[in-house]
């Protein structure tokens, strides 16, 4: 009586995935463009040329995240079915996702929004951005063990909960395959949030330590807020999805979840990281009030 509910769902959460992309690739060009534009006013503006410094770090934060929210919509059963791809197809573009998303983007650009929480409260710096590119080769241990678990490994030798990123709900090789989240590749970006988080903590804690405007504490704390909470719920999610088969009604839905939870993540990291700075340097330097502009200039500047 209910067999259409789990199609329904599919529906759905194809559709929901596909708005909120739609809404984290809208806020990333508003990033690009508000990058671009200090960039350009930095020319002919020598004040502006101090808080043009991160510019390159902030393009490749903006860059990992649209690449990250694009790389969902290969594991929509609805994109494989437009696309009209083979079974292996779909099973390899399943395990392509899962290496990309938890293995190299999600990664990437959480490494670079805790390098720009850490260089917030310091002098501007020519190597700022070479750091930060050298920050993102963190990341490969990462995709290494994803994808060696999941192109490389035995499946024989560990259950199928653990390495297989795909289910059917049939054998036949003629149906849609819906992407999930292999056990193994949720322990080893499990083990990476934990850390990050301890470190996301320490460094927050260091800034807050260190910054006496009330408006910047309070974006720094509403940003560990967000980064800390969602990130385990994220982490959490994908324990539960990975854990349960993938044709049940809920376990759609948890995926969503931990799309919607690293999603909040970027949109954060983009929102107070990238889009306030900036609209505040310009701001700041754009003639509003010679008071603005000087306590602007000597608090941390960059968040």
């Amino acid at each position: 009586m209910f067999v259409w509910l789990p199609l329904l769902l599919d529906s759905t959460v194809d559709v929901t995935t596909i708005s909120f992309v739609g809404a984290l690739v809208l806020l990333s060009s508003l990033s690009l463009f508000f990058i671009f534009q200090l960039r350009f006013r930095s020319k002919f503006s020598p004040k502006l040329q101090h808080f043009n410094s991160l510019w390159a770090t902030r393009l490749l934060l903006v860059l990992f995240i649209f690449l990250w929210s694009l790389s969902h919509l290969l594991r929509l059963p609805s994109v494989f079915t437009s696309l009209s791809l083979s079974f292996s197809s779909q099973v390899y573009f399943c395990k392509f996702h899962t290496v990309l998303s938890l293995g190299l983007f999600q990664p990437a650009f959480l490494v670079i929004l805790l390098y720009l929480v850490i260089v917030s409260i310091r002098k501007p710096n020519s190597n700022n951005s070479l750091s930060a590119v050298s920050l993102v080769f963190l990341v490969f241990p990462v995709v290494l063990l994803q994808s060696f678990f999941l192109f490389s490994w035995d499946g024989d030798l560990l259950p199928d909960i653990f390495v297989r990123s795909w289910s059917v709900g049939d054998d036949s090789e003629e149906s849609v395959v819906s992407c999930t989240y292999p056990l193994i590749s949720t322990v080893i970006f499990g083990g990476f949030a934990m850390t990050y988080v301890v470190g996301f903590m320490v460094s927050s804690y260091r800034v807050v330590s260190l910054v006496i405007n009330k408006g910047l504490r309070i974006r720094i704390y509403f940003l560990t807020f967000v980064v800390l909470f969602f990130l385990v719920a994220e982490t959490v999610c994908l324990g539960f999805s990975a854990a349960w088969r993938l044709e049940t009604l809920n376990t759609g839905l948890i995926s969503l979840l931990a799309f919607l939870s690293a999603l909040l993540v970027a949109a954060a990291g983009e929102s107070i990281l990238v889009i306030r700075p900036i609209r505040d340097s310009l701001a700041a330097t754009g003639g509003f009030s010679s008071r603005q502009g000087d306590h602007s200039s000597d608090q941390v500047v960059e968040v």
